[in-house]
């Protein structure tokens, strides 16, 4: 999704920055940022502008929260439904773990909710989710058969989360495998 395409979903569903901002709890301004860095922004956020319900054309407090209030039973049946599961869900959006993943949902559960609604049927992916669902999982073998983890890799290369290690991989896929093949075995502290 480019930003041309991420616009469109927004204004054909009658959003704008500022309501967008207020379901997700988030600036005008950072919804804005997202929009101009879209290749930067977590994957999270292309799947929830996929995921939001259509507005009418004067919305109100309430129609701006609907659906918001999913329970994780109910949200599980939605991912479930398309042939996800949580550990598929954690690294298609760049989370270390579940437990990534878990404190995200708690965090924003709007912005949580839209981004699994947006999910794709998982068999029915993209062939360009699949090179990147496929990329990720060739470089995450090879620097975890080097004794790496995705955090400590992170934190060698001088970023900040293993959510902007995997914006990495995803945008520069042939740099990284470079890079991860390059590295040397890790050295545990004994």
């Amino acid at each position: 999704m480019n930003r041309e395409e991420f616009e469109k979903i927004i204004a054909d569903k009658g959003w704008t920055p500022l309501l967008l901002g207020q379901r997700w709890s988030l600036s005008d301004r950072r919804i804005r940022m997202i929009k101009a860095e879209l290749s930067e922004a977590k994957p999270y956020y292309k799947d929830a502008v996929r995921g939001l319900h259509k507005l009418s054309s004067s919305p109100d407090e309430s129609e701006i929260t609907r659906y918001s209030g999913f329970t994780a039973k109910q949200l599980r049946a939605v991912y479930e439904k398309k042939g996800w599961d949580i550990d598929s869900i954690s690294e298609r959006w760049g989370f270390a773990g579940k437990s990534g993943l878990y404190a995200f949902i708690s965090r924003n559960p709007s912005l949580a909710s839209d981004a699994i609604h947006g999910l794709p049927e998982k068999d029915s992916a993209s062939a360009g989710d699949e090179f990147e669902n496929n990329t990720m999982s060739v470089l995450r073998a090879i620097f975890e058969a080097k004794g790496w983890k995705a955090d400590e890799l992170a934190t060698r290369w001088g970023y900040q989360s293993v959510t902007t290690l995997y914006g990495f991989f995803r945008r520069n896929p042939a740099m990284a495998t470079d890079a991860v093949n390059g590295l040397p075995e890790y050295q545990h502290d004994e």
